[in-house]
């Protein structure tokens, strides 16, 4: 169940991410999966405890790793966004966009002119992303998780952003 839970949190996050291009702002964010209950005897609870250091020391590139499942089919579904590429690196998750590569009439010259409209769309769905962070650490166990939305022409960034769980609102 966690790991469809991760794979649909994936995926909500590219086709948010998406979304910034098309004027849209809607997104869903699935309702983490509980994990936890405090309804065992005394002794339970303190046997918790001692398993989460074990997760929370583990990165979320360490994660995808150890679950490949989720990881491929999270990118096989995303990279059918022309133009978009997935990486994971430590504890954060990145979304490049490359604007030269994704139709709609880009030029070099829109593409460095929509700066600032990137960053106003980039800014309106922090809470978003804050969320997809908040979610996918309870998710996975990993604490720290970062989100960060580039948009590139090739190989030049015009604009990025970085969300954390503090994005939260």
């Amino acid at each position: 169940m966690k790991k469809r839970t991760l794979l649909i949190l994936l995926l909500v996050l590219a086709v948010s991410a998406v979304m910034f291009l098309s004027g849209c702002s809607k997104a869903e964010e699935p309702a983490p999966a509980p994990e936890e209950t405090a309804e065992e005897p005394a002794e339970e609870p303190a046997e918790e405890p001692a398993e989460e250091p074990a997760d929370t020391a583990m990165t979320l590139e360490e994660y995808m790793a150890a679950n490949q499942e989720v990881w491929n089919a999270s990118i096989a579904s995303a990279q059918n966004t022309q133009g978009l590429t997935i990486e994971v690196k430590d504890n954060t998750i990145f979304y490049y966009y490359d604007l030269s590569q994704m139709g709609g009439g880009y030029t070099k010259d829109t593409a460095m002119q929509s700066k600032d409209a990137l960053d106003t769309a980039m800014e309106n769905m922090k809470s978003t992303f804050g969320g997809v962070c908040q979610t996918l650490e309870s998710a996975t166990g990993v604490e720290g998780i970062h989100t960060n939305v580039s948009y590139l022409w090739e190989d030049e960034i015009i604009t990025s952003m970085d969300f954390t769980t503090a994005d939260k609102e």
